[in-house]
């Protein structure tokens, strides 16, 4: 092991030593890259689609405002791909950078969030939904009941994506959008701005608890970990720039895992806290049996059952009061029940166009069922190989992001990009593999609206919905997959490499054993 040796003049005014000159450059790299990207961000996404400019006319999106021609699809991609490319190489020089990089990674999340304040939604419409299920409930209506077309009628519900579908959403994401339009009312740009600071605000709570975790975990330096959650390029364009609330989700199980990380009864806050994530939207239910099988393993074991029954009951409790003024005699869930037969971007709804809507093999219900049930034995086998043994905090958001990916490559038959915000969220706390198979998820979900947008008007805008479902899926999960194949074949490698070599040594260590006791 080499040693460094600094000279006098390397220690200025007696405080602590700088860095050697070959180690400085990181630093200021990482920084230039940070700009680059705010560069980017500002120039070719928010002065291309400013929300102020476009916030008043209804349902447009990346197409129609930049237009479908190859060139514009070009300058996205090359965008996408530089936004990528930076961030990469700054994750990659964060580890090398010895001083001043939480500061640079915090400055940066809050830039680049600042900057995205400014962009309209230009791939998704769900911020005006969500003003609107607001809004809805200020005039007395129950949105996770009633469609909002039921309660608010032109101009406003021009706006809506989905006029006739009630709110898919849980109860408390509605009393937050209550709140939000309480203030903000009929004033569509107020209103996306609101419920951008909330993201920005959960984006930048996020990153204190991933700095945290990670120190505790030990996974990543909690520096580095904090710039690979707060700089990756799709958690801020689908929460900020899109402004979608799966940000919120991961607050919640950030704070949950939190929270299980301490000790006492601060530790069975884990599962009121993962609760906040279901109630905000459902997927985060995957979450709740692995936390609960945590806490159950976690010592001192004569307190476990008090321990789990405590948080159950915390989990209820919050349950109740958050559906208590929209229960409606179960009719709360039916949005969820819609949302969750519609399908595209995924397996499933390849087989479902293929065998019903081409061949009509199968009636619609029964190939979604089947689709569900097999998706559901997919995780409870996950669950079953992953369950948390040691009851601690080490292993959990492993288990969180295994479960996680497993429902999206073939549990979520309505796939859309800004799902990864969670597992993304959780990626810097984990080990290389995953992250690898994070980041290529992330690229393939990002590119396939380029299949959409681009791709498909290219085809001239072919009704053949299995090409274009095709094309989009391919592109959307393939990466993951393929990185996934790639990590499992190269740990299994390994696993035989370890092998072969401890039965190399104990080879070794039998020789002069036998020589000794030879002829």
């Amino acid at each position: 092991m080499s040693t460094t040796v600094l000279r006098p003049e390397a220690v200025v005014g007696g405080g602590a030593p700088a860095l050697p000159r070959s180690r400085r450059w990181p630093l200021p790299a990482v920084a230039a890259l940070g700009l680059g990207s705010l560069a980017l961000y500002l120039v070719a996404l928010v002065v291309s689609y400013p929300l102020p400019r476009y916030a008043n006319r209804p349902l447009l999106d990346l197409g129609k405002i930049g237009g479908y021609g190859r060139a514009d699809g070009v300058r996205f991609a090359a965008t996408l791909a530089l936004l990528w490319a930076a961030y990469l190489a700054a994750g990659a020089l964060a580890p090398l950078v010895a001083r001043y990089l939480r500061p640079v990674a915090y400055t940066g999340a809050a830039l680049f969030s600042l900057a995205l304040l400014g962009l309209y939604p230009i791939t998704a419409a769900d911020a005006f939904n969500y003003i609107l299920y607001g809004l809805a409930q200020h005039r007395g209506a129950n949105p996770l009941t009633t469609p909002p077309s039921a309660a608010i009628g032109p101009p406003l519900i021009g706006y809506s994506a989905w006029p006739d579908h009630p709110s898919p959403y849980g109860p408390l994401w509605q009393w937050l959008a209550f709140g939000v339009t309480g203030v903000t009312r009929e004033w569509l740009l107020g209103g996306v701005l609101a419920f951008k600071l909330v993201f920005a605000a959960c984006h930048l709570l996020n990153c204190a608890l991933i700095e945290r975790l990670a120190a505790r975990l030990g996974a990543a330096r909690p520096a580095a970990a904090v710039l690979l959650y707060g700089w990756n390029p799709l958690i801020l364009y689908e929460a900020i720039g899109n402004a979608h609330n799966d940000i919120v989700m991961l607050t919640a199980i950030l704070l949950a895992l939190d929270a299980f990380a301490r000790r006492g009864a601060a530790r069975a806050l884990a599962l009121p806290f993962a609760a906040v994530g279901v109630l905000v939207k459902f997927v985060a239910a995957l979450w709740l049996p692995p936390l609960a099988l945590a806490l159950w393993a976690a010592p001192p074991r004569r307190s476990r059952a008090r321990r789990v029954l405590l948080g159950g009951v915390a989990c209820a409790a919050l349950t109740v009061a958050a559906y208590w003024a929209f229960w409606a005699g179960g009719q709360a869930l039916l949005g969820v029940r819609r949302q969750a037969d519609l399908y595209s971007t995924s397996f499933g709804g390849l087989a479902m166009i293929a065998l019903v809507e081409r061949r009509g093999l199968l009636p619609p219900r029964e190939l979604l069922d089947l689709l569900k049930g097999a998706a559901l034995a997919a995780l409870a086998l996950t669950l079953l190989l992953r369950r948390p043994r040691a009851g601690t905090v080490a292993g959990l958001p492993a288990v969180l992001f295994d479960l996680t990916v497993v429902y999206l490559l073939v549990g979520a038959l309505w796939f859309q990009p800004w799902y990864l915000i969670p597992p993304l969220g959780l990626a810097p706390l984990l080990d290389t593999g995953r992250r690898a198979v994070a980041t290529a998820y992330a690229l393939g979900a990002t590119g396939s609206y380029l299949v959409y947008f681009y791709v498909w008007p290219d085809l001239g805008w072919t009704p053949d919905r299995l090409l274009v479902q095709g094309l989009a899926t391919a592109v959307a999960h393939g990466p993951a997959l393929l990185t996934l194949g790639a990590v499992g074949a190269v740990s299994l490698w390994g696993r035989v490499v370890a092998r072969r070599t401890g039965a190399a040594r104990q080879d070794a260590s039998r020789a002069p054993s036998e020589e000794i006791g030879g002829d």
